[in-house]
């Protein structure tokens, strides 16, 4: 009985308390918006792709523009991996590597970040041409006539 007395009467205990109960509300928040939210950005972000997608597909031009651009962001990465394999050699930068993960990371962003523009764009000709080869060919035939 006398600890019950001691916790009612010690801030730190009660602060503790609704603290994770304030944690568990917004955690339970979380749960129920969260799903609602990604739902939305990513139809959002389909949306977005679709009518660029739409724009373009009857252009060749602008298609052979976004082939272009997928093999150029291909070169950047293919020569920033080159770069950092020679990199490798120096001593300077094979000790720097060797301070911890977080250095690594930092050292090799750019690589990743190439990588990823590379593939984002390499799966955005993908989608367009995919979508190009689904055009009737009468109904374009009609809007020219």
């Amino acid at each position: 009985m006398e600890q019950i007395a001691n916790n009612l009467s010690n801030i730190e205990w009660w602060f503790t308390g609704i603290f994770f109960i304030l944690v568990a509300k917004i955690i339970q928040w979380l749960f129920k918006v969260l799903p609602t939210v990604t739902k939305k950005s990513y139809r959002a972000y389909q949306y977005k792709k679709l009518k660029t997608i739409k724009n373009i597909r009857w252009s060749s031009s602008a298609i052979n523009y976004e082939i272009a651009k997928s093999q150029a962001w291909f070169v950047v990465f293919f020569i920033t991996c080159i770069t950092f394999l020679g990199w490798l050699a120096y001593k300077p930068i094979q000790e720097f590597l060797s301070l911890g993960v977080l250095a690594a990371l930092v050292l090799t962003a750019p690589v990743y970040l190439f990588e990823f523009i590379w593939l984002n764009q390499d799966l955005k000709v993908k989608d367009l041409i995919r979508y190009r080869s689904k055009l009737r060919i009468t109904k374009h035939l009609s809007r020219l006539r």
